[in-house]
């Protein structure tokens, strides 16, 4: 892995990171945290798995509300 792309992994694992704290209000979100961030070698995808704590049902609460808010993140990022 070339410097560049971890040094985008960082930004944007903490950029995200911000976004679910900051942007985003609703309270199911935040049980999920972001674990990492894997970004393509041509710096055009990036894949975001995220760690939800909670019993079941709020797992699959965060997890539908983390769907649900994928577009307002995008649009921070961008």
């Amino acid at each position: 892995m070339s410097r560049r792309t971890q040094q985008v992994e960082d930004l944007l694992r903490t950029e995200i990171s911000q976004i679910l704290l900051r942007r985003i209000h609703d309270p199911r979100v935040r049980l999920a945290s972001v674990s990492e961030v894997d970004v393509s070698p041509d710096l055009k995808r990036a894949v975001v798995p995220v760690s939800v704590s909670g019993s079941d049902e709020e797992r699959e609460a965060s997890i539908e509300a983390l769907g649900h808010a994928a577009g307002l993140g995008r649009s921070c990022l961008a």
